[in-house]
């Protein structure tokens, strides 16, 4: 056993005394007859939770097994057809997430129809090479353990369709990732990344992408590529600024990247199906005209603690918004256009040094201040109202102090 590992199993002792660290032989028994005959017949083996330390070797060779051989191989009983030896399955999905496992065997490799796999919340530090045979696995869930690098072979799984990476300890990734075309899902969240590989605009059917929580300065160029992208989170990194030319990402829904470095909005135009544009804690400064014209499916924009000074009164094209988070800036007025948002229902402007209207209206929330703005509750406070003359059938400008 590791240095290491010992050292945490006495540290851990010694907080827990009532914690127990199985020994391999009662690992083995974890898998007990009743376990591998429900394996066998469903082809799904689930040991999550189970407090290993090591994977019982039993595992590798479901069929194989002493236990099988007698129990359910030659079942004597042929009237439950369904408990037959030629009724087996071979193993589809194993879970063996949330043990204290620190590596896997090789062995691995003789679960070829494996399609599932969940390795979450184990002790991992790396892979074995013969990862690689489970050519038919779709779904691979390695998060929340210690892995700094892949195999070379890892490349190999090119019918991986969503593959979560998160929370390890990876500080790159191998631009060998753009081999797994078939990848739709990808979560590489909570690791040490600095870049990504510029390989990765290879994925084009990628759908969701989460890189959340590393430290990513730039993007590269070619994530523009990833057309089918639907949802992508760059949060908690620190980005400078966004690819120039974000509208070729067509299909994108949901974008999230608050607390960055940002310190402007990119050309969006092209994305006209985005839903939700999440870039509080940034340092932008201004809201373009144009980034206003070209979103017309956006309902969620928040720019919290920001940087902004004014919007502008083609913010009002934005006709699909519910939700504006304004906060923390230094906005000193709000258009009166704000109020033929029809379908605006949240407004935030708190930690806003406005003068046009009274704090104790903005402090009622989102509907008193829409309603002053559209002139229904008097003039406000310290700014410009347009003001209709019957008799004149026109509007002039008058202010109030």
């Amino acid at each position: 056993m590791k240095p290491n590992a010992v050292r945490s199993r006495i540290r851990h002792q010694e907080l827990n005394p009532v914690f127990h660290w199985q020994n391999k032989e009662e690992d083995e028994k974890v898998l007990s007859k009743i376990r591998i005959k429900q394996a066998l017949k469903s082809g799904t083996l689930n040991l999550s939770g189970q407090g290993l330390v090591t994977v019982p070797e039993k595992v590798w060779n479901l069929s194989d097994s002493e236990d099988c051989d007698k129990d359910v191989r030659y079942n004597l009983d042929r009237s439950n057809d369904e408990e037959c030896w030629w009724n087996q399955k071979s193993l589809t999905s194993l879970d063996l997430s949330s043990n204290t496992l620190t590596d896997i065997s090789d062995n691995i490799r003789n679960l070829s129809d494996l399609t599932v796999l969940n390795l979450q919340d184990n002790a991992l530090t790396s892979l074995p090479i013969g990862i690689g045979c489970l050519t038919k696995l779709t779904k691979l869930n390695i998060s929340r353990n210690k892995l700094t690098e892949l195999p070379e072979s890892f490349f190999n799984l090119k019918e991986l369709r969503t593959l979560n990476l998160s929370n390890n300890e990876f500080a790159e990734i191998h631009s060998n990732v753009s081999d797994l075309i078939m990848l739709e899902i990808l979560d590489i969240s909570f690791n040490s990344l600095n870049s990504l590989p510029g390989g990765i605009g290879f994925l084009v059917r990628l759908q969701q992408l989460t890189l959340n929580n590393n430290r990513l300065v730039e993007l590269p160029n070619d994530i523009v590529n990833l057309r089918n992208l639907h949802k992508l989170e760059l949060g908690k990194n620190d980005l400078q600024k966004l690819p120039p030319v974000m509208g070729e990402l067509r299909k994108l829904e949901c974008l999230y990247v608050q607390h960055n470095d940002i310190a402007e909005l990119p050309d969006f135009t092209g994305c006209e199906a985005l839903k939700e544009l999440h870039i509080s804690n940034n340092f932008i400064k201004s809201i373009p005209a144009d980034f206003c014209e070209n979103l017309p499916q956006l309902k969620i924009l928040d720019l919290r603690d920001n940087k902004i000074e004014k919007l502008p009164d083609e913010i009002s094209m934005l006709a699909s918004l519910t939700r504006l988070d304004l906060s923390n800036n230094s906005i000193s007025s709000l258009p009166s256009c704000l109020s033929t948002l029809s379908h605006l229902v949240s407004l935030q402007v708190e930690g806003n040094p406005i003068r046009s209207i009274r704090r104790d209206i903005i402090q009622c929330g989102t509907q008193r201040i829409l309603k002053t703005l559209r002139g229904r509750d008097g003039q406000p406070m310290g700014g410009a109202t347009t003001v209709k003359v019957p008799f004149e059938e026109s509007t002039f400008q008058t202010s109030t102090k």
